[in-house]
């Protein structure tokens, strides 16, 4: 299946290079800069993942059963509650990015206390978002820097 991938993203890239070509000739530069921009995210598996649902519908489950391990925290009652970015990593590193700039690495252990409802009952921490490098085989072979997004309003 990674192979079908290679294959169709070294096509799809040539058709943009020859794309980007034609709008450079006819002066139409600000498409021809966002085709190259589009090119790019895609020549470095760069994109975003986002996995959305209704409270309790498996969302951190979903994503750990990828990861192949239980790197989100999980639960029987509604627990996500932050935006939680993941993209590989050669190590596992957790990091906290607050509203007002400053970050925080944290440890697995710890990502409860940030990401929960119980944790950090209506973001009174005031988190911004949980950044999680990972290595995942997934992450780096399947789309080598996904971030899977689970949407505070419905994790």
């Amino acid at each position: 299946m990674l192979n079908k991938y290679k294959e169709i993203r070294e096509r799809l890239l040539r058709e943009i290079e020859l794309f980007r070509e034609f709008c450079e000739k006819r002066g139409s530069f600000s498409t021809a800069e966002n085709l190259k921009e589009v090119a790019d995210k895609l020549a470095e598996n760069r994109f975003h993942l986002v996995v959305l649902g209704q409270f309790k519908r498996g969302k951190s489950t979903f994503i750990n059963s990828i990861l192949g391990e239980k790197v989100l925290p999980t639960s029987v009652v509604p627990l996500t509650s932050i935006v939680t970015l993941l993209k590989y990593g050669d190590e596992e590193h957790m990091q906290v990015v607050f509203n007002d700039g400053k970050t925080k690495v944290i440890s697995r252990q710890e990502l409860p206390e940030y990401v929960t409802e119980k944790g950090n009952p209506k973001n009174e921490k005031n988190v911004k978002q949980v950044e999680i490098s990972y290595p995942s085989q997934y992450l780096k072979e399947g789309s080598r820097a996904p971030q899977a997004k689970t949407n505070p309003s419905f994790a």
